[in-house]
């Protein structure tokens, strides 16, 4: 995985990239990676073209790491009080939680990490007495 150097500032718009394996199907169709991570640097390039992410994760990570990277500070930050948006796009299967690869989906483990994670849930509960929202 590739960070930016975003350490210690809060962004108001964050996106990660999360490259995908080719499928089956497409590696018998002879089809080829298109994309090249640029060392060292949240960026890709697509033949000529450079896009830069806050993140860019390659196609091995785990969906817990990805979360933990990615997702979890912003949790955090929900419960200090910000207002927190998370937008998964991108190709997923749509009648299982389990992908054929055997790890979770993102929405299994956010949700998993979020009613397991106590410690986000109990710091903000002994600030204000008011999760019951939860």
């Amino acid at each position: 995985m590739v960070e930016g150097d975003n350490k210690g500032t809060i962004d108001t718009v964050q996106v990660a990239l999360r490259i995908r394996p080719l499928m089956q199907l497409e590696t018998d169709r002879g089809c080829e990676e298109c994309i090249d991570v640029v060392n060292g640097q949240p960026q890709v390039q697509i033949k000529d073209l450079a896009f830069t992410y806050n993140y860019v994760f390659p196609q091995h990570i785990t969906q817990q790491e990805f979360y933990d990277t990615a997702v979890k500070g912003l949790i955090g930050r929900l419960f200090q009080g910000y207002n927190v948006t998370i937008l998964a796009y991108g190709q997923t299967e749509t009648d299982t939680n389990v992908r054929p690869d055997k790890t979770r989906s993102h929405i299994l483990v956010l949700k998993e990490n979020l009613t397991s994670d106590n410690s986000l849930v109990s710091q903000k509960t002994e600030k204000t007495g008011d999760m019951q929202a939860l």
